[in-house]
């Protein structure tokens, strides 16, 4: 991903050529690549933001959730919706980050990084070779958290799942009883009845 930044083909300022640029960047091209690394970022961020300020909203209506069924239905596929996005912005915008800073590192440290007679397919080996092992670490970590913290959540998803089974138990309890003080001409249902 990083290698991405670095390398990109642009037309110069009279457009009568095509150039290749590998971690030189010209300034017409430069300004414009930092300013959709900036605006990737800041998106990222925003749609982050406003999935958080949602599924919170959402979690409050659940914890007011009086009413029909298919209203806390759709109130708990809100909560799984923005949830699921706000994750997805979360790992995007660790992803831009560490392409704009790679990119900058890159930029900075490129006579450490590259000899001046390379040539821009020895560079671009170069720079795989010592960017995308920072980038793939990072986002291995993110992953790893995201997986086990998944896990977790549907370890106490089972545990809810089976209170649930307890609070169905009481609800059956309740309409046998409603249901056999029903009518008394009617013959009266035993739990246990088989047709």
């Amino acid at each position: 991903m990083a290698t991405g930044i670095e390398m990109y083909i642009y037309m110069g300022a009279s457009f009568a050529q095509r150039q290749i640029a590998i971690t030189t960047t010209s300034v017409e091209v430069a300004g414009r690549i930092n300013n959709v690394l900036i605006f990737n970022v800041s998106s990222s961020g925003a749609t982050m933001i406003v999935m958080i300020v949602l599924l919170l909203l959402n979690l409050k209506r659940k914890k007011n959730a009086i009413g029909c069924v298919s209203y806390r239905f759709q109130t708990e596929e809100n909560i799984a919706t923005t949830n699921f996005i706000a994750k997805l912005a979360f790992v995007q915008l660790i992803a831009f980050a560490i392409q704009s800073l790679g990119g900058l590192l890159v930029r900075l440290y490129s006579k450490y990084l590259f000899d001046a007679d390379d040539i821009p397919s020895v560079k671009s080996l170069k720079l795989s070779l010592n960017v995308m092992p920072l980038f793939t670490i990072i986002m291995s970590v993110v992953i790893e958290l995201s997986i086990r913290r998944t896990a977790r959540y549907r370890s106490t998803k089972l545990w809810n799942l089976v209170n649930v089974k307890d609070t169905a138990k009481l609800s059956s309890n309740f309409l046998a009883i409603q249901w056999n003080q029903g009518d008394p001409k009617l013959p009266r249902l035993d739990r246990n009845t088989t047709w």
